[in-house]
């Protein structure tokens, strides 16, 4: 059950950090134009690398917590 709960708290990360740079790159793109499709997929790829990042470091916090125990 404590792996689960950890995986969850990890995938929760990954999702919330994500969306929320997704869409704070979406807000200070210039709206609408021929660039459209290339801001949603560079919020995407924000989203993805900073969610990313922010997992790991949720996952390496949890390791070393679980370690020191």
């Amino acid at each position: 059950m404590q792996y689960v709960w950890k995986a969850s708290v990890v995938v929760a990360v990954f999702v919330g950090v994500g969306w929320l740079t997704a869409k704070t790159v979406i807000a200070h793109a210039a709206p609408g134009g021929m660039y459209a499709l290339q801001v949603r997929l560079g919020s995407a790829m924000a989203g993805l690398f900073a969610g990313g990042i922010a997992a790991t470091l949720v996952l390496i916090a949890l390791l070393w917590k679980r370690s020191k125990s």
